[in-house]
């Protein structure tokens, strides 16, 4: 991964769609990540390939197994990545989970909307 990467696990289409032009606007592309499994593999170059970046993670699908990613965030944060989880405003607890977790942020997704373009920069 380059520095300043921006990695997102989301399986909403319209949602990536919309991070993707917020991140092109800014000169940045977005590595796509659909499984866990695949963030993993991700995860797994960190150490050898530099680092530096921001993880972009749904938290509203429940594909994205909070439990499953735990190991998978610890990489990640020790390589100096910001971590960020956006959620539907209805579901207060998996956010208190991912806060738990170590997410360096967590938000609803209309505040994650407001400051995409911060994120992605």
């Amino acid at each position: 991964m380059a520095q300043g990467s921006v990695v997102l696990l989301c399986k909403d289409l319209l949602f990536t769609s919309r991070i993707k032009d917020a991140a092109k606007q800014c000169g940045r592309t977005v590595q796509l990540i659909r499984s866990e499994e695949s963030l993993r593999a991700v995860a797994d170059t960190l150490g050898t390939e530099g680092g530096g970046g921001v993880l972009l993670v749904d938290l509203e699908k429940p594909s994205v197994v909070l439990d499953v990613i735990e190991s998978v965030l610890t990489c990640f944060s020790e390589a100096g990545w910001s971590i960020v989880g956006f959620y539907s405003h209805v579901h207060v607890d998996v956010a208190q989970k991912a806060k738990a977790m170590g997410f360096g942020a967590v938000m609803p997704r209309s505040k994650f909307v407001q400051i995409l373009p911060e994120l992605v920069s």
